[in-house]
């Protein structure tokens, strides 16, 4: 058995997580699949000798997810000393106190405050102004750190307004929208979606053949439609499937997704 974990792009409610532990588990040669909607994650077992990960993650892509493997941590091996042949290293001594020292620096440092009081004083000046240079640099680094992710913050809530006011504008565009009639009177509807499906209303004839389609905007649980007065419910897996009815009653009805979450008029005249 294997076990890998990996990320998941597209799910937007928690009823996804049910629509892609269904799809893992019917994989032949799948032991067990957990998806969290709130981690945006998921982990799944199976059998290697009967299917990989590249058979299930094309599973979950069919209903318009995208997954992606996260990487096993490496572990670094320690170094073997017995390998490494390496001589000792020459033995640092202070011959006047026959004391031995880890560093050559260790023994500058002893040779200055014992053997050389006169620069003793000199050298400790010296520390101290070096560490009041260290903290200085220390706090104008974290103050530009701070600074340069305040404006990236401001940058990115900018760009996100303007991004909310163009998609409001393409919606209200967008906001009615009849449908296109093809050979044999057949009425064809495209449906995208952005923050709600688009156009968020559309009409059609009454006691003619309709035809839905979901672009590839349109993810997840919000590719099933649902027209209860109509009596109208299908899956699009697809672009290309269509969700096909023909309207009887004429009148103004709501369409929605499967979960009722996001919701659209359509009209029959």
């Amino acid at each position: 058995m294997i076990t890998r974990k990996f990320k998941i792009d597209g799910m937007l409610c928690t009823n996804c997580e049910k629509i892609i532990e269904r799809r893992i588990k019917a994989v032949a040669g799948v032991e067990s699949a957990r998806i969290s909607y709130a981690a945006a994650s998921g982990e799944v077992t199976f059998e290697d000798a009967k299917t990989n990960i590249g058979v299930i993650f094309k599973h979950v892509e069919e209903d318009g997810y995208m997954c992606f493997l996260v990487e096993e941590p490496k572990i670094l091996e320690k170094p073997n000393a017995m390998e490494n042949n390496k001589p000792a290293p020459a033995r640092i001594m202070c011959e006047a106190c026959n004391r031995d020292f880890a560093t050559q620096m260790a023994l500058d440092s002893h040779n200055a405050a014992k053997h050389k009081h006169a620069g003793a004083s000199n050298n400790g000046a010296g520390s101290k102004n070096q560490a009041a240079n260290t903290r200085d640099f220390v706090y104008i680094s974290k103050k530009a750190v701070i600074t340069s992710i305040i404006i990236s913050i401001l940058i990115a809530g900018f760009l996100f307004f303007q991004f909310a006011r163009s998609s409001n504008a393409a919606n209200e565009n967008a906001a009615v929208n009849g449908a296109s009639i093809f050979g044999n009177d057949v009425q064809q509807i495209s449906l995208g979606f952005n923050r709600g499906y688009y156009p968020n209303t559309i009409k059609v004839k009454a006691n003619q053949p309709v035809e839905i389609t979901l672009d590839s905007s349109v993810n997840g649980c919000y590719r099933s439609l649902l027209i209860r007065d109509l009596g109208v419910s299908g899956t699009s897996r697809s672009p290309s499937d269509k969700i096909k009815f023909t309207p009887t009653k004429k009148g103004t009805f709501t369409y929605s997704c499967g979960m009722g979450m996001a919701r659209g008029t359509i009209i029959v005249e």
